[in-house]
């Protein structure tokens, strides 16, 4: 990604249950804003990763909050003609067995469902854009990051390439104004940017994904010792699991804490990413060189 053509930068956590997006003009990197405006919702940085089609699974009524509305359609007299909303797509993505993965209608492939998704987060991402900087081109002057979880084989990363191009976050498919970034590593640059803690070269340290359905421990490098331990995530905010954690850990890490905003340090961490990435015009390692092996130190 070549910073010096892109004013506004971008970073979309797709996420399995919920999704998000932060954005931040290159000029002014230290306002990042999170965005809290969704259709029917306001407020929340996160919206659920849901869509609501017609009946035939060929065109979005709806999506995220609204895409889980209960109300009945009163135009639907049919309950049969009604379509079920989707959701758990990206789980399509996983080493799931094929009869474990969610399910989907028939009509609708798992890349179909992304795309849509992505679409609509486009039109979002691109009226909100438009509304702060009007004389913004997009997607021409933006540069985008994407999270991925760090266990998708490499191949995954050319699927969201496509996907992101269908719904045109991108101009061309080999655009570098796309970069993609793991989960566990954009958490860690988070962490590592969070004022107050002190983290040295070379310090090991450990992040606990405490989400709302899933927990992960990220480590970046294994050490004997570990000097923090940082809970982000849905839960992390919980007084009770804090306090679990340090009475299991007090003897042997020194530090033991939420950093602010914990819930969306995916996100923020991967615009942080996108702000310290170096240029790239070569595509052809861009696989390879977002599954490494993720464990801590702190590289600053």
């Amino acid at each position: 990604m070549d910073l010096q053509k892109i004013r506004i930068l971008v970073a979309i956590d797709f996420g399995t249950t919920h999704s998000s997006f932060v954005y931040v003009h290159i000029e002014n990197p230290e306002t990042i804003v999170m965005n809290s405006t969704w259709p029917g919702r306001e407020g929340v940085s996160k919206i659920p990763t849901a869509l609501k089609y017609n009946e035939t699974y060929t065109q979005v009524i709806n999506w995220g909050d609204l895409a889980l509305d209960e109300e009945l359609d009163d135009t639907v007299d049919d309950l049969n003609k009604r379509s079920c909303p989707i959701e758990l797509f990206k789980l399509h993505l996983s080493n799931l067995r094929e009869d474990q993965k969610p399910w989907l209608p028939p009509q609708l492939n798992y890349k179909k469902a992304i795309v849509d998704y992505l679409t609509q987060m486009r039109i979002l991402i691109k009226s909100t854009l438009e509304r702060m900087w009007p004389t913004i081109s997009f997607p021409q002057q933006v540069g985008l990051i994407l999270t991925i979880p760090a266990e998708w084989p490499p191949h995954n990363t050319t699927v969201m390439r496509e996907c992101a191009y269908k719904a045109s976050l991108l101009t061309t498919l080999n655009s570098t104004h796309l970069e993609f970034t793991t989960e566990p590593d954009a958490i860690a640059l988070y962490c590592l940017n969070v004022k107050g803690h002190n983290l040295h070269y070379g310090d090991s340290f450990l992040v606990a994904d405490c989400g709302d359905d899933t927990e992960f421990l990220h480590f970046l490098e294994r050490k004997e010792r570990c000097r923090a331990i940082f809970l982000v995530g849905e839960f992390s905010e919980s007084p009770y699991l804090l306090s679990r954690v340090r009475e299991a850990f007090k003897d042997r890490v020194s530090i033991i804490a939420v950093p602010a905003l914990p819930i969306t340090a995916v996100v923020r961490g991967a615009i942080i990413y996108g702000l310290n990435v170096k240029p790239t015009h070569d595509l052809s390692d861009e696989a390879s060189s977002v599954h490494r092996i993720y464990g801590m130190s702190a590289l600053r």
